[in-house]
C-alpha cells in the first residue's frame, strides 16, 4: 500500500489546471483565493469547499481529476474551516466500456431501436453539442409529408410532444436533435438535460404510432464547452506518451457530459477548437 502511494505521489504533475469549477472553493486559507476556470493549484495546496454544492475538475499531464469534498470517508461535504489536501481528494477520470457513438446509416428498425436505447440511462445520455443529425435510410419512411420521429417526456403534468425535423440527402435523411427541443411554448425551459424521454416513428399512412426506445438528452454548447476542453488539452499535451488528444477529449467529454457523436466531434469540432 505505501509502495502504491509512493509511486502514485511521484507520478503527480507539478501543478494542475482548474478546467471547471463550480460553487466556491478558496485555495489555502478560509480567506485565500476563490478557483476558478483556469487556476493552477499544486497537490500539497489546501483547498476549502465553502458551499455544500462546491465541486470541480483538473487536469494534468497524467490525466483528469474530480476533486471530491468528502473529506475523512463522510459522505455529506465538508464546508468552511476544514481544509484539504489536493492530493488527498483526487478521483481520476475513468470511462467504463464503449460509452460513444459513431456515425453511419440506420437502415432497418431493429438498428434503430438499438441505437436509441443506448441512451437509456440518465448518465449516459445522447449528447449533443449544438446539434446533432442521425441519419437513416429512407427506406424507412414510407411517406416523409406524413411520417416522422418525435419525443415525449413530462414536464409538470403536461405531456409534451416535440416532432424531429430532418432533411433530405440522396438516399438517407438526416434527424435533427437540436436546442428547439428544450423549448415549451417558444420559450426555453433554461435546461441542459430533459426528463426521460421516449423516442417513437409516426406512421401517417397507418395513422399509428410506435415506440422505439426511452432515452435522455443532453445540450451543451460548443462556445461553453469550448474553453473547458481547451483547458484540458493543453494540460495533456505535457504527456507526449499518451493517448491522441482527440481520442483524450472525447473521453473527457464522454464521461462528464454524455455520449457524443464521435465522427462529429473527430471531423468538425476537434478541428475547430482553435485553443490559443
Amino acid at each position: 500500500m505505501m509502495l502504491f502511494l509512493w509511486l502514485f505521489l511521484m507520478r503527480q504533475p507539478d501543478a494542475y489546471i482548474v478546467v471547471y469549477s463550480r460553487g466556491e472553493i478558496h485555495q489555502q486559507t478560509v480567506a485565500g483565493n476563490r478557483i476558478v476556470q483556469g487556476s493552477r493549484i499544486r497537490p500539497d495546496d489546501r483547498l476549502f469547499f465553502m458551499s455544500a454544492d462546491a465541486y470541480a475538475r483538473v487536469a494534468g499531464k497524467e490525466g483528469t481529476y474530480q476533486l471530491a469534498n468528502n473529506h475523512d470517508s463522510r459522505k455529506t461535504p465538508v464546508t468552511g474551516e476544514l481544509g484539504q489536501l489536493v492530493r488527498e481528494i483526487l478521483i481520476p477520470t475513468t470511462i467504463s466500456g464503449d460509452m460513444r457513438t459513431r456515425g453511419g446509416t440506420i437502415t432497418n428498425w431493429p438498428e434503430a431501436e438499438s441505437f436509441f436505447a443506448r441512451f437509456n440511462d440518465s448518465a449516459r445520455p445522447m449528447l449533443l453539442i449544438d446539434k446533432r443529425q442521425i441519419t437513416i435510410s429512407s427506406s424507412l419512411v414510407p411517406d416523409t409529408g406524413r411520417c416522422f420521429f418525435y419525443l415525449s417526456y413530462r414536464r409538470d403534468k403536461d405531456t409534451i410532444n416535440k416532432r424531429l425535423p430532418w432533411t433530405t440527402t440522396g438516399k438517407s435523411l438526416q434527424i435533427v436533435f437540436d436546442r428547439r427541443l428544450f423549448e415549451v411554448d417558444g420559450r426555453d425551459m433554461g435546461t441542459s438535460q430533459l426528463p426521460q424521454t421516449n423516442i417513437s416513428f409516426y406512421n401517417g399512412l397507418r395513422h399509428e404510432s410506435t415506440r422505439l426506445a426511452n432515452m435522455w438528452v443532453r445540450y451543451v454548447s460548443f462556445s461553453f464547452l469550448q474553453p473547458e476542453l481547451c483547458l484540458v488539452r493543453a494540460a495533456l499535451s505535457g504527456n507526449p506518451g499518451g493517448a491522441n488528444p482527440d481520442t483524450m477529449l472525447l473521453n473527457y467529454i464522454t464521461v462528464y457530459y454524455g455520449q457524443p457523436d464521435e465522427d462529429q466531434f473527430t471531423h468538425y469540432w476537434y478541428p475547430i477548437l482553435n485553443c490559443k
